[in-house]
């Protein structure tokens, strides 16, 4: 188990022979050839690294640690997903788009509470949406949590069933997107001039009650609306601009004039996430992002090779397991520097850390496993004094942004 969950993420795609390779050379007195090796990677192996996973999710930071600004939210849940492709072999496992791609792929969809630190998740074919209904993600939100939406997760059908959980949720509005507003005169709601709105907003941001409907459902939101500077808002034209060349479409003028807004909705009271606010507690979710890109990058999250489901399987939840441990250390040590001298410790630069020191990690925990807490010990004072970003450049880091809130919230 310890062999295989850190061949995983040090060598990304280990072949059997690697694997065997490895075992003969940190326990020689095992003598598992390469088909012993091979039969052993079956559901019960899928089960305990199941099980061995569930056991990392469950690790919880030191109370003391722990975010306590914003109690008005119980978690602050950020979704994303990544996937990619499998041998054809594994289309009736994993179910691909077929045409240019293959006929099998698979996706992980991951969720991480902010507040607290953990992590959740779930796979699926590569052929289902991200949207968080349908697919277990929707069990996983409880009463006055704050879901951050991507626009990949925007939809009407979600964000009413996160409303009727008593939860609340932030997201971008997507430019196609109807919001209506009550006509006070007649009662009724009526499909909102956005543009119109739009007139006049500046710098400052603005709000406006809206509700936004599908076919069955409906909600109502705040709208908070915001300019942007005009060096932001000629990138996102230009960016428009290339993707309306790869499609050969022509994006409609309303669109085009929206690129020069920020528009965000949210369910939560002015109380819990003031006006002014909004923008800085969304950075929430990009920031967290750049973790789950360093997943993908420095753990090699999305190299998996085999023909089997149940060594697919095996690899992901083995991926996973050392992904946890090591992001709950890495997210540990930021608490500590920025608490310390409010500085950002890099997630690449310590992931690349854990990456230099896997080996010996692994090799201590079979050999000397008295040992492992020392190793644990120097990677932490290594990230917390090596691994930091540059001084030099101004961010605003995901714990003062809701510390900023907080106080302008009270």
């Amino acid at each position: 188990m310890i062999i295989f969950t850190f061949a995983m993420s040090i060598y990304g795609t280990p072949s059997l022979n690697q694997l065997v390779g490895l075992l003969n050379t940190l326990l020689p007195e095992i003598d598992v050839s390469r088909e012993a090796f091979h039969q052993r990677i079956n559901e019960h192996a899928v089960t305990f690294f199941e099980t061995m996973l569930s056991l990392a999710i469950e690790l919880e930071f030191p109370e003391k640690i722990k975010l306590s600004v914003l109690d008005a939210f119980e978690r602050i849940l950020i979704f994303d997903s990544t996937s990619f492709q499998l041998p054809e072999k594994l289309a009736s496992y994993f179910k691909g788009s077929g045409g240019n791609s293959s006929k099998s792929a698979i996706k992980i969809i991951f969720g991480y509470d902010f507040k607290s630190s953990q992590f959740f998740y779930t796979l699926l074919n590569g052929t289902d949406a991200d949207h968080l209904i349908n697919n277990g993600m929707m069990d996983e939100i409880g009463t006055k949590d704050l879901v951050l939406v991507d626009l990949g997760y925007f939809g009407i059908p979600t964000f009413a069933e996160i409303d009727a959980k008593d939860a609340f949720l932030l997201s971008r509005l997507k430019s196609n997107a109807i919001p209506h507003i009550l006509n006070e005169e007649t009662g009724e709601l009526e499909k909102a001039d956005l543009i119109k709105l739009l007139k006049h907003v500046s710098y400052e941001p603005k709000e406006a009650r809206v509700y936004l409907k599908s076919k069955d459902e409906m909600i109502s939101a705040r709208l908070i609306m915001e300019k942007v500077p005009d060096a932001v808002k000629e990138k996102r034209l230009r960016k428009l601009r290339k993707t309306d060349s790869r499609s050969r479409k022509q994006s409609r003028k309303r669109t085009k004039m929206l690129q020069g807004f920020n528009l965000y909705i949210t369910t939560a009271s002015s109380e819990d996430i003031p006006t002014e606010s909004v923008r800085k507690f969304y950075t929430i979710r990009w920031q967290v992002e750049l973790v789950f890109k360093n997943w993908k990058s420095n753990f090699k999250l999305d190299e998996v090779n085999g023909i089997r489901p149940e060594r697919i399987k095996t690899m992901i939840y083995a991926k996973l397991l050392l992904i946890f441990i090591v992001s709950k250390i890495t997210r540990l040590a930021s608490f500590y520097v920025w608490n310390k001298s409010q500085r950002e410790v890099s997630e690449f630069q310590a992931a690349r850390h854990f990456e230099i020191i896997g080996h010996h990690w692994m090799n201590t925990i079979i050999r000397e496993p008295s040992k492992v807490v020392e190793v644990l010990r120097n990677a932490f004072s290594f990230i917390t004094t090596s691994c930091l970003k540059c001084k030099s450049k101004k961010r605003t880091y995901p714990i003062e942004i809701l510390e900023t809130i907080s106080v302008s919230a009270s």
